[in-house]
């Protein structure tokens, strides 16, 4: 790979993770700001799942998607980061 191509695929994963976590943390902020109507539909009038199922799986999802955010694509970007730096030091 050429030092363009790295430098490429970082700016990718660095957006990919900022967009992402900023779409997470929206999401969140409006789960928080209708989370009673939301329940309240889930829960009491379509009897779809109880209220500590439908919280535990809410905190799983955006667990897992933060994993995602940070191990999969921002650990990587910083690694491509170091390398991109350790490559201009020796050119």
């Amino acid at each position: 790979m050429t030092l363009e191509t790295l430098k490429i695929l970082r700016s990718i994963l660095l957006k990919s993770f900022l967009i992402g976590y900023v779409l997470m943390l929206v999401t969140w902020a409006m789960y928080f700001l209708w989370r009673g109507n939301w329940e309240m539909l889930m829960v009491d009038q379509w009897h779809l799942i109880d209220r500590s199922t439908l919280e535990i799986i809410i905190v799983s999802l955006y667990s897992l998607a933060k994993f995602y955010f940070l191990f999969c694509i921002l650990v990587p970007a910083l690694a491509i980061h170091w390398v991109i730096k350790g490559l201009e030091k020796k050119a």
